[in-house]
């Protein structure tokens, strides 16, 4: 990944790690130009390969469901290959469930090419705002409802409570994702030094992609 100090290449290389979905990125940059360059608020955190991590939960009908961790990229890829149309066969009524926490390129790669998903499901995952300004050079606008599709994919925001105490600072964001962590001050009138209180929000975002078929469903 580039340092925040460097210019990132407008060609959608930030959200994939190289191979084929990096290339299938490129080609889509054109006709959504929000995939040519991340979050610039998000440019201290900054994706970067590894920095994630998947469960895989497997279900059958009138079992219990099977869980497999994958902590590296290389790890998920072996199985996705080996969860193709050949083996799938055997369960012709599977359901599977992929959990991925925190977000990186090599991950994105393995998931994206193997079900050939549109880029755009990671990069609204990755984004911390909604509208960008242009000398930023983010290109960031709301889609239209009618381009929204939500029986295969969408966004959830929700927030949470974590005691950060102490806490000095008004500016304070999550680490891995840049999102805003929202805290109150309080001053009593004889009292001039503002006091914060210890818990504060955090912005979180959870993002929803299925795919089905005759044999099952992926999600």
């Amino acid at each position: 990944m580039q340092s925040c100090g460097q210019a990132v290449p407008e060609d959608g290389r930030w959200l994939s790690a190289e191979g084929p979905y990096r290339d299938y990125i490129a080609t889509c940059c054109e006709l959504n130009p929000n995939l040519k360059s991340p979050d610039p608020k998000n440019r201290w955190s900054p994706l970067r390969n590894g920095n994630a991590r998947v469960a895989m939960l497997e279900i059958e009908h009138g079992k219990k469901a099977r869980r497999s961790d994958f902590s590296s990229a290389a790890e998920l890829s072996a199985q996705l290959k080996h969860s193709s149309a050949g083996s799938r066969a055997e369960c012709p009524s599977t359901g599977r469930i992929y959990i991925m926490e925190g977000q990186a390129p090599d991950f994105v790669a393995a998931l994206g090419d193997h079900f050939f998903m549109d880029p755009k499901f990671f990069m609204d995952q990755e984004r911390t705002t909604i509208w960008g300004l242009s000398h930023q050079g983010c290109k960031q606008t709301p889609y239209l409802p009618s381009l929204i599709d939500l029986e295969k994919m969408l966004a959830l925001k929700y927030y949470e409570l974590r005691d950060f105490e102490p806490i000095e600072a008004f500016s304070m964001w999550c680490a891995r994702t840049h999102r805003t962590i929202s805290i109150t001050g309080n001053t009593r009138p004889d009292v001039h030094d503002l006091k914060f209180e210890p818990i504060g929000i955090v912005h979180r975002k959870c993002s929803f992609w299925s795919q089905g078929d005759e044999k099952g469903w992926i999600g």
